[in-house]
Parts: structure tokens; sequence; C-alpha cells
């Protein structure tokens, strides 16, 4: 994509964003779109609105204490999946995030998190030094690498709350107002993968985060937050085959005299939106803002 493209089309979202009744189906179509969204920043304004969440009234979400403890807890299993978490291990997630001007301020004034929120400009800067001249095995510059560890940590240690906040069903009498929370969700693995994506791409921000995952969860992923994915894998089984013969006999072919069966083979990249395994977070979000706003069957 040239830049004359990139400008013209962020300008299109900021217009149809801007708007005091956003056209749902304008942003669809921006969203489906060549491009997308184009970049995190507009990605933050407009999956909230495709999935019908109000940033400014989320919030209320408390995760209970004894999700995170005892042995062989649901918490026990999301914080071993994110230990090896494919999204947050990733160094370009740290240069993807344009922090907004509200969370820069919030950086500087908190000691807590100060220089979390680092500058995009001076980090592809780094990145693009010299071979020579970086200090550490990763292939990065000694700042970058300590921007990263200092984000990854951030997103580590946000991401369990934010998942097991939208599976709780100890959740607000605030936040019951605001979605129809489902208490029959389990969670699996893979889904952490899908949370990360959507936590990078809220700017880290909790509450929001939260409520876009709460709305995936009770739409686009149902099917596979079920107590077993027999029910996903028996869809699989009847719709894959012929999908894929139809669209790519070539591979269909060798899948099959490989003897693998198709659907197991897949299924790990339509549970997670492909996020797993797509090394670049541009591209994983590109998926992203086509499957928001299409049809919960568009990954397959």
């Amino acid at each position: 994509m040239t830049i004359d493209f990139q400008s013209s089309k962020l300008e299109q979202i900021a217009l149809c964003l801007q708007k005091r009744e956003v056209n749902l189906w304008e942003l669809r179509h921006l969203a489906i779109s060549r491009g997308g969204l184009i970049n995190a920043e507009m990605r933050r304004k407009a999956w909230p609105k495709l999935l019908g969440v109000n940033v400014y009234k989320t919030g209320g979400f408390d995760v209970s204490k004894e999700l995170f403890d005892g042995g062989g807890t649901e918490g026990d299993i999301i914080k071993r999946d994110i230990h090896r978490c494919a999204v947050i291990h990733r160094h370009n997630f740290v240069a993807y995030i344009k922090p907004n001007t509200k969370e820069e301020s919030k950086c500087k004034n908190d000691p807590s998190i100060a220089g979390l929120c680092c500058n995009v400009n001076s980090l592809e800067v780094e990145e693009r030094k010299d071979s020579s001249s970086l200090g550490s095995a990763t292939g990065l510059s000694s700042l970058v690498e300590d921007e990263f560890k200092k984000k990854k940590e951030m997103v580590a240690d946000i991401l369990p709350k934010v998942i097991l906040n939208s599976l709780s069903s100890k959740i607000s009498h605030k936040a019951k107002r605001l979605v129809a929370h489902d208490k029959k969700l389990h969670y699996y693995q893979g889904l952490h993968e899908i949370c990360a994506m959507c936590l990078i791409n809220m700017h880290l921000n909790e509450d929001s985060a939260t409520a876009v995952i709460v709305q995936l969860t009770e739409n686009h992923l149902r099917d596979y937050m079920k107590p077993t994915f027999d029910l996903a894998m028996s869809a699989f089984q009847v719709t894959l085959s012929s999908l894929l013969s139809s669209v790519d006999e070539e591979i269909y072919d060798f899948i099959t005299e490989s003897g693998a069966e198709l659907h197991s083979v897949v299924f790990p990249w339509i549970i997670t939106w492909f996020s797993r395994d797509m090394q670049n977070l541009d591209c994983a979000s590109r998926l992203f803002d086509f499957f928001i706003s299409s049809h919960p069957l568009m990954p397959m």
C-alpha cells in the first residue's frame, strides 16, 4: 500500500467514526476492504463500534482473587498459556502500539509504569541501526529490548485479568447491564492469543479489552467455548473438505493423500484466528478487522 492510499483510507475511517451516529455498514466496508483499518489507533476506536461496545461505559469488571489461586484452576491454566503466548513474545508489538495522549500522560505521572509508553518513531529508528551496535542476542538495541521487556511484563500482568473477567460470572451489576454475560462459556487453549491481540489493539486498556472480548466470546467464538469442541469439530468435518476441494484442489489432494485429518490440521489456526502463527502483527490485526466485521464462520 502506498502512503497516499493509507492517508486517504485513514481519512475515510476518521470521518466515519466522527459521525454522531456511526454508519456501521460503512465502517464494516472500510474494515473489510483493502488495507482494513490500517493501524492500531483506528482499531482501538473502530473495533468496539463494530462489536457494539460503548468504551465510555465500560468498567466494573472485578476478577475474584480465588480464580487465580489453587492448583489446577482455570486461572493457573490461563497463566501458563500466557507464559508461552506467541503474540506477546514478538518484539514488533512494542512499536505497533502508538500511545494516545491520555495514556502518555498517565505513564508520565504514574511512577509505577513510567517509561512504558515508548515513542514509536524512536523505536523504529533504533531497530534500523547497524547490527554492530545491537546490544542483545535478539538482534535489537538495548533500548528497544528494555522497552519490549517492560511492555511484555505489563501485558502479561493485565492479560490474565482480562481473560478471567471476560469469563467470570462475578462481574459487577454495572457490567451486567452492559453485556448479556453467559456463565456457561469455557476457556480454551488458544483464546489467550486472541485476547492478547485485542489487549494490544486496545492500547493495553483493561476495561476496553475486556468488553471487546466479552462480545467476541458471546458471538464469534461462542461455538469454541462449550465444554468440548465436539460441535465445532463436527461442523468442520462437514464443511471443510468440500470448501477446500473447491477452493484449492491441489492442497486438498496433498492433505488427503498424507492421511492427515483436514479438520485437525486447520482447527488450531481457526480457533486462534491465525494469530499464533502470524509473525507480523499488522497482518494478524488486518485479519481481525475482517473477522470482527464478518460472519462467525468467516475464519473457516
